[in-house]
């Protein structure tokens, strides 16, 4: 994955290979869709790979982690931080959100179907809302 960087909108710098495969080893086919967060000094960039149609694929949404947005990132955690299906959502499309309370949230889904979960502070995982549901569908309804 390339990034460009401009300081006035019109100049640009290109940033080659800020992230592959050969940093995200379970992430083989495709990487796409990036989300980058700034949080404690570190940056977060979710991330799709390898297009899974079905639970028993490997792949879904990632986390990598650098100390600059132009990378190089790493890994964060060795292995999907999304990789099945939740309310029929494919694991694609990830966008992070912050609060103004400062929780993170994410959104993400294909197949017709949106999901919203609330990210532990670490982003290593996923706390429960309320009610005790991880993922809640958001698909707007008549879609």
């Amino acid at each position: 994955m390339d990034v460009f960087s401009s300081k006035d909108l019109v100049n640009w710098q290109k940033h080659e290979r800020i992230v592959d495969t050969s940093a995200i080893k379970w992430a083989w086919r495709a990487m796409w869709a990036p989300a980058i967060v700034e949080k404690d000094k570190k940056y977060y960039l979710f991330f799709a790979a390898n297009d899974i149609q079905s639970d028993s694929e490997k792949g879904g949404i990632g986390i990598a982690v650098a100390d600059q947005p132009q990378g190089p990132y790493k890994d964060y955690l060795g292995k999907p931080l999304i990789d099945k299906f939740h309310n029929g959502a494919q694991p694609i499309d990830q966008f992070v959100f912050k609060d103004k309370d400062g929780q993170y949230y994410m959104f993400y889904g294909g197949w017709r179907h949106c999901n919203v979960a609330r990210l532990k502070k670490d982003f290593t995982g996923f706390e429960p809302f309320a009610d005790g549901a991880i993922f809640k569908e958001v698909t707007p309804k008549n879609t």
